[in-house]
């Protein structure tokens, strides 16, 4: 569904909790398209927790 939305234009911002978790493979959250004219406009490590929530625009 979010290679649909980027693809259709219709996504103005992402946000992504990574986790370091090693899982072996797995689906590709953009597929085959790239992304483009994303760039990040903050970045905030939460203390205590392996995360860290990026907006990117």
């Amino acid at each position: 569904m979010i290679q649909t939305l980027i693809q259709g234009d219709l996504v103005d911002e992402c946000r992504f909790l990574v986790f370091p978790v090693v899982l072996g493979t797995g689906k590709r959250l953009f597929g085959d398209i790239i992304p483009t004219g994303l760039e990040p406009i903050d970045e905030n490590a939460a203390e205590g927790l392996p995360s860290c929530p990026v907006p990117w625009r």
